[in-house]
C-alpha cells in the first residue's frame, strides 16, 4: 500500500490509474473517469526527478502558501516558487501521459482522445486567498469534432455550470426533450454553453 502523500510514488501511481482509465474506455467498460491528485491540504512531499537532485520538497500545500504552514502564519520557504513551478510542470507531464495513452488506442472514428475530452482543471483559481474565480482548465481532445482545438480560450467570467453543459453536449448528452443540456448545476445559475469553446 503507498501512502498517497509519498511523493516518491506519486508519478508511477498516477500513470498506473491512467493506464486503467485509458484501458476500460478502449474496453468500452467505462466512459466517464475521475483522477484526483492531491487533496484540499495537500501533504504530499513531492521528490521530482532532476529538481534539486530529487531531495524531498516540504508538503505541497505548504508550498502553495510559500510559508511552514497550512495557514496565514508561518516562517517562508526559500524557493517555494520555484518548487510550486516544478510540480506544476510535473502535472503538466502527467496529463500529457493521459492524453498520449488516450490518443494510442483507435477506434473506427479516430482516437480514443478525439472520439471524447480529457480537462485538467485545479479546484483554485488563486491557492493563497482561496478564489474560485479564473480557474484555468486544460481541455484535450474535441469530442468528434465539437470543441476546438488548440486555443486560448477566456471564457468572460462565466460560472462553471457553462463549461459543465459546454461538455455534457459535446459528449452526446441530452436533456429529456432531446435538445442540448443547458441548464446543469444550480437553478439560479444562468444556462446555457460557452460559444467560444464550440468548433
Amino acid at each position: 500500500c503507498v501512502s498517497p502523500n509519498d511523493g516518491k510514488n506519486y508519478i508511477a501511481v498516477t500513470q498506473m490509474h491512467m493506464d486503467l482509465v485509458a484501458l476500460s474506455f478502449s474496453c468500452d467498460y467505462s466512459r466517464v473517469a475521475t483522477i484526483q491528485m492531491g487533496q484540499g491540504n495537500d501533504a504530499t512531499q513531492f521528490a521530482i526527478p532532476g529538481f534539486r537532485n530529487g531531495e524531498t520538497l516540504p508538503r505541497f500545500h505548504q508550498i502553495s502558501h510559500r510559508i511552514f504552514s497550512d495557514g496565514s502564519e508561518g516562517d517562508p520557504i526559500d524557493g517555494a516558487q520555484e518548487m510550486h513551478h516544478e510540480i506544476d510542470k510535473l502535472h503538466a507531464r502527467l496529463f500529457k501521459y493521459l492524453i498520449d495513452k488516450l490518443a494510442s488506442y483507435s477506434t473506427p472514428e479516430g482516437t480514443l482522445l478525439d472520439a471524447g475530452v480529457a480537462a485538467w482543471t485545479n479546484d483554485l483559481g488563486h491557492g493563497v486567498s482561496h478564489n474560485y474565480q479564473n480557474i484555468p482548465w486544460v481541455l484535450a481532445g474535441s469530442c468528434g469534432g465539437f470543441l476546438k482545438q488548440g486555443q486560448y480560450v477566456d471564457a468572460g467570467n462565466v460560472t462553471h455550470n457553462k463549461l459543465f453543459n459546454t461538455l455534457l453536449t459535446a459528449v452526446g448528452v441530452k436533456k429529456a426533450d432531446g435538445s442540448p443540456v443547458d441548464d446543469f448545476g444550480d437553478p439560479s445559475l444562468a444556462k446555457g454553453l460557452i460559444d467560444a469553446l464550440k468548433a
